[in-house]
């Protein structure tokens, strides 16, 4: 199914946008955006929005025909409350309640831009088929005490992989809440530059996925030379493009 999608940029684009080609020559539009910053949501604002932004792809067509050959066939639906926040139910200690589990989007929200929802839920039931069969083989199958503290910890940590990749790039906006550092300004950076060199390569992307849903180890793929060099090369490249600019001004 072609398709068009445009990440949004603290420094360029406030929103993103998504294009789907559906049927009968019909399209689906995506628009997404970060930091409590909330897309347009009528037709002529959207189009003015996205004009200077579709000027800068050589690859739009589909978003550009679309564009060229408007007629809306359905109202637009604003969701306003896409939030990421990691509730530490592990932290709680004593305080959390026997025979009482959070999983999924109990323990920790994300923006849907890579679809880690569902895997984060599934990894988390999982963890927990893994704990409980654990604690059997030692317990009367009637006396479940410690297991919500032990599979708390463990979707702690499955979620925390997730959160570790989208956290920097959700804190490059200036509207986003949370706890900001300059290894985690320095991991934006390097994951802007992943995100680049996967978006050219089809084997690169299809790694990528892996890593985003949790199906890869990130280290082992990103530090791998065959990923790890072109994104050291796009680093380069961007660094010496702007140093050039700023000594062409000066």
């Amino acid at each position: 199914m072609p398709c068009t999608i445009i990440l949004p940029s603290p420094e360029l684009y406030p929103f993103g946008l998504g294009a789907f080609r559906l049927e009968k020559g019909s399209y689906g539009i995506l628009i997404f955006s970060y930091g409590k910053k909330y897309p347009p949501s009528t037709t002529a604002e959207i189009v003015k929005c996205f004009e200077p932004v579709l000027a800068d792809y050589e690859k739009s067509e589909i978003i550009r025909k679309i564009l060229d050959e408007w007629s809306q066939q359905g109202e637009w639906n604003a969701y306003h409350d896409g939030r990421n926040i990691f509730n530490h139910y592990e932290k709680m200690g004593d305080k959390w309640p026997n025979n009482f589990v959070a999983l999924g989007d109990t323990v920790v929200t994300f923006n849907p831009s890579f679809g880690q929802g569902m895997t984060n839920a599934v990894m988390h039931a999982g963890a927990l088929k893994d704990v409980l069969d654990a604690h059997i083989k030692d317990w009367p199958l009637h006396n479940f005490a410690g297991v919500s503290k032990k599979f708390q910890k463990a979707a702690s940590a499955i979620s925390f992989n997730f959160w570790a990749g989208v956290e920097p790039n959700d804190l490059q906006w200036p509207t986003t809440e949370g706890e900001r550092t300059r290894f985690k300004d320095f991991f934006a950076y390097f994951q802007k530059h992943v995100w680049k060199v996967a978006c050219n390569e089809r084997d690169k992307l299809f790694q990528f996925n892996l890593v985003s849903n949790g199906l890869a180890d990130p280290p082992s793929v990103f530090f791998h030379p065959s990923f790890l060099f072109p994104v050291l090369k796009s680093m380069a490249f961007e660094y010496l493009t702007a140093t050039k600019k700023q000594v062409k001004h000066e």
